[in-house]
């Protein structure tokens, strides 16, 4: 029995069923990144040069000022330094008055010295000048040294009704007139001047010291009333430099006129060294 083939697609009902080509899966696009606008190289050159003219604008202005603050100190030193005086004439002057012209020209170092060399120069309203070193007319710088000699005014002065300006005897010192105090530092002074062979300078000095403690009128008096031997006095410091600490002649005479020293004056320490050897 022979049996009969379908036709391809004849009373088939069956869909065509074949399999189709398989999809691709699906795939985000993603859009192209651009650089941040601060890495790029326009804006990194910009930026560079900005700096630069920061840092410009900041130092310039410093070096100029430092430059104009140097320039005065220069200038002042210069002037400083290059300023001179001419010396004035003030012999005739009173003491307070001469050192008023001169220091009104500036920074001068006045020095006031007894033209007989006999007594200290303290209050210099009562010293007239009589001469100068250097002379009037000279050109100085502003602290060169300017020596006054100049004479007491009471050498020359009449006795007046004023008691307090004249000096009380010494033969008599506990006249009722004489203060208490001046009394005490005559005697002070003798005594400095006997064992300790003092100048007149530093009598005077010690007795107005915070140990002493006296009035410089009390000292003053003292000083003109004292009854002493300043040349001895002079040799016997020196004859003690040289037999302690054996000085030099000029060391000695030295040490006999420092301000520091012994303060003699320079009258009485040459008299100490030529006689030395007495």
């Amino acid at each position: 029995m022979t049996s009969s083939t379908p036709q391809d697609g004849l009373g088939n009902n069956t869909p065509n069923t074949s399999p189709s080509a398989p999809h691709p899966p699906f795939q985000q696009v993603t859009p192209p990144q651009t650089k941040p606008f601060y890495k790029t190289w326009w804006f990194i050159v910009i930026a560079i040069l900005v700096g630069l003219v920061l840092i410009g604008s900041l130092t310039t202005p410093k070096n100029k000022n430092s430059t104009k603050d140097a320039e005065p100190s220069t200038t002042s030193t210069t002037t400083e330094s290059s300023a001179e005086i001419t010396v004035p004439n003030v012999v005739g002057m009173r003491g307070d008055e001469a050192r008023a012209t001169l220091e009104a020209l500036g920074k001068v170092d006045i020095a006031f010295k007894d033209e007989a060399g006999k007594k200290v120069v303290l209050d210099v309203t009562n010293w007239t000048v009589t001469s100068q070193t250097p002379e009037a007319g000279t050109t100085i710088g502003k602290d060169a040294k300017i020596t006054l000699f100049v004479h007491h005014d009471t050498d020359d002065a009449k006795p007046t009704d004023n008691p307090t300006t004249e000096s009380p005897s010494t033969t008599n010192p506990n006249k009722d007139d004489v203060p208490r105090d001046y009394r005490k530092a005559l005697t002070s002074a003798e005594n400095y001047s006997k064992t300790l062979h003092m100048s007149k300078k530093g009598i005077y000095d010690q007795l107005t010291s915070e140990f002493e403690g006296f009035s410089p009128e009390a000292a003053q008096y003292a000083i003109d009333n004292i009854q002493a031997d300043w040349n001895a006095n002079a040799l016997a410091k020196a004859k003690e430099y040289e037999k302690t600490l054996n000085m030099s002649d000029e060391a000695i005479r030295e040490q006999l006129v420092s301000e520091y020293g012994e303060q003699f004056t320079q009258e009485e320490a040459d008299y100490a060294i030529a006689h030395l050897d007495d």
